[in-house]
């Protein structure tokens, strides 16, 4: 009887056809990996630049007087609407890298940008330094405290995106350093610190 060792055609279109099948899934599973990542990179980086923009607009506006007069009532633009793209404001403390009180955080060519001044500044601000780009929404409303136990407060919205991806972010900000006449507190109910509150970063 002749019976020589070896794979018949149809054992050898058999593993042909798994060995594709696996290869198939394994390269579908690499690719939405792939793609995941790519993705999830994406949304990282939009998250951090959001992130960077909401801390550093939250940190100053904490040490913030709403009021740019003690004699005359000249608020703040986000005082008199019910929203505005820009956010302008007098710090109560300077520091050692920027000594102008004055601050202002607006939109422009899709980019959010800050700019100091040591005078009360008029529009058009800037050129100011860009904080983040790529930004399709930059939104500040001002809500006030009802009762002398609530803060007044800013919230601040901002949607950043680059063409395939968007991010929202939100957060809401009250500033410690209010002040006013008495006519004017009106505008300043909540816990206020006078001009004594102070963040340090080391």
């Amino acid at each position: 009887m002749n019976n020589k060792g070896g794979l018949t055609l149809f054992e050898i279109v058999l593993v042909i056809t798994v060995l594709s099948i696996i290869a198939i899934f394994t390269f579908n599973f690499f690719y939405s990996y792939a793609k995941t990542y790519r993705e999830m990179a994406i949304q990282r980086e939009l998250h951090e630049e959001a992130t960077y923009v909401l801390e550093r607009i939250t940190r100053e506006l904490r040490d913030a007087k709403l009021m740019i007069k003690d004699d005359e009532p000249n608020f703040i633009p986000n005082h008199k609407i019910e929203g505005s793209d820009v956010l302008l404001f007098e710090k109560s403390h300077v520091t050692p890298k920027d000594s102008n009180r004055y601050v202002v955080f607006f939109l422009q060519n899709n980019e959010i940008r800050r700019a100091s001044y040591s005078y009360m500044p008029s529009p058009p601000y800037g050129p100011g330094k860009p904080l983040s780009r790529n930004v399709l929404n930059f939104f500040v409303k001002y809500g006030q405290g009802h009762t002398s136990t609530q803060d007044h407060t800013f919230g601040i919205y901002l949607t950043l995106g680059n063409g395939t991806h968007t991010l929202s972010l939100t957060t809401t900000v009250s500033p410690k350093n209010s002040y006013g006449p008495p006519s004017y507190q009106y505008f300043f109910r909540g816990r206020h610190f006078h001009g004594n509150y102070e963040e340090v970063i080391y």
